[in-house]
């Protein structure tokens, strides 16, 4: 009887199936499943890091914070700063500052700030201006006589004399602005501590720089109108001795 060539074909095409399977190839192994990562966690209540406007974030321990009520501005007719929440806010014209009722000698200052509205202009971006007076003695003026941590975002944390002050001794640790300062527009959070005149400044975290005892250890605090719209969120101080850790990275 003759072969049927349908089953002939069968019997090749299992052959050769055979034969793949015996191939000295390696199976391919069955990829592990991918464990997808879990959706971040929604905080029950705001962190000291990302407050809205409206909300109140938890102080820590020893801290008060620092309200408008607790400041009067120069020149009085200024009337360029207001508060939402826990933001100081001035347009920053004209040139103005806010300045506490109260003088402090030794503390630790802990804040926010930012330019809402940065130059577009990449270029002039960085020369976004403000600032916060330390130690201000004497008649105000702009500028009165203080030590000024600088908030222009191109020299973000530097120290620097203001009307009459004497220079006072800086050691900076190298790199440390380029690689912890946030965009302009950003929050960047800034840690002052203040012991005897001398000065410890941090940035989102990381320390920036450690200056010496000048002339000047005691005096109001002042925060800056230079120009330019800024806010201040989340301002608060502690007046008894307390470890100098920086605020988190925003």
């Amino acid at each position: 009887m003759p072969r049927h060539p349908s089953r002939h074909v069968t019997r090749l095409l299992l052959a050769s199936l055979l034969a793949g399977c015996s191939n000295s190839s390696p199976p391919i192994a069955d990829k592990p499943a991918v464990e997808q990562p879990a959706a971040p966690k929604t905080p029950s209540t705001p962190t000291a890091s990302a407050p809205a406007a409206s909300e109140t974030p938890p102080l820590e321990e020893g801290f008060h914070r620092l309200a408008l009520a607790d400041c009067e501005i120069f020149p009085a007719d200024a009337a360029n700063w207001k508060e939402e929440g826990v933001l100081l806010v001035t347009t920053g014209k004209p040139k103005s500052y806010l300045k506490t009722k109260t003088p402090f000698g030794d503390f630790t200052l802990r804040y926010d700030y930012r330019f809402p509205s940065p130059p577009k202009d990449p270029a002039k971006a960085p020369l976004a201006n403000t600032g916060v007076l330390l130690f201000i003695t004497g008649e105000d003026a702009i500028w009165p006589k203080a030590l000024e941590v600088q908030g222009k975002h191109a020299e973000i944390g530097s120290i620097r004399p203001n009307g009459g002050a004497a220079e006072v001794a800086v050691h900076e640790v190298d790199g440390i602005r380029q690689s912890a300062t946030h965009a302009v527009g950003e929050w960047n959070a800034i840690e002052v501590v203040a012991r005897g005149g001398a000065l410890t400044v941090g940035i989102n975290g990381q320390k920036l720089l450690e200056s010496e005892a000048g002339e000047l250890k005691s005096g109001h605090i002042g925060f800056q109108a230079e120009g330019h719209a800024v806010e201040f969120r989340n301002v608060r101080i502690q007046t008894a001795p307390a470890p100098t850790t920086a605020p988190a990275e925003q």
